[in-house]
């Protein structure tokens, strides 16, 4: 009967011993689930922040390739890159000032000196277009110096123009 109690206890000592076994190995294997859950949200979020790297870097390459062609622009419009460095700082300047953005006096800028302005009639007419845009909505930009490049081009205002003016929110008429 010794042999079986000391068989018996062998036994249950092996299978208390295989269920610690078990619980250790069920406690690896959960701490393991957290590792892999943990490195998933980690890889997710090292990709959102290098899909966004990315994202930035395009946008900066986009930006220098836009002031480089504006640059190029305007050395053709003011006939040397000296002028064209001057005016992009002063048109810089500017926008800093106003609420319209550097892109968009840039092109209502090469619009100007396309309808006939100089570079130093520029940014003063663009200053009192801006000043009636604001007053009229500066989405209304674009159309104004259109309606104003057209008219000084022409050197009279035309119906036409006078017709955008009045489209954009300018009240010419009454003041005629």
């Amino acid at each position: 009967r010794m042999a079986s109690t000391t068989t018996q206890l062998i036994l249950e000592t092996v299978i208390k011993g295989a269920e610690n076994v078990q619980s250790g190995l069920k406690g690896i294997g959960d701490k393991m689930n957290n590792a892999e859950s943990a490195s998933k949200k980690f890889g997710l979020g090292l990709a959102a922040v290098v899909a966004a790297a990315g994202g930035l870097g395009v946008a900066m390459i986009k930006s220098a390739a836009a002031v480089e062609q504006n640059k190029i622009s305007f050395e053709v419009m003011l006939g040397s890159a000296e002028k064209a460095d001057t005016f992009m700082r002063d048109l810089a300047a500017f926008a800093s000032q106003t609420p319209f953005d550097l892109p968009g006096l840039s092109n209502a800028s090469k619009q100007l000196l396309a309808y006939g302005s100089t570079q130093e009639q520029v940014l003063p007419q663009m200053k009192a277009l801006g000043d009636i845009a604001a007053g009229v909505g500066t989405e209304k930009l674009p159309q104004l110096i259109t309606a104003f490049g057209q008219t000084q081009a022409a050197t009279v205002l035309m119906g036409g123009e006078l017709k955008q003016f009045t489209e954009a929110g300018v009240p010419l008429i009454a003041g005629l």
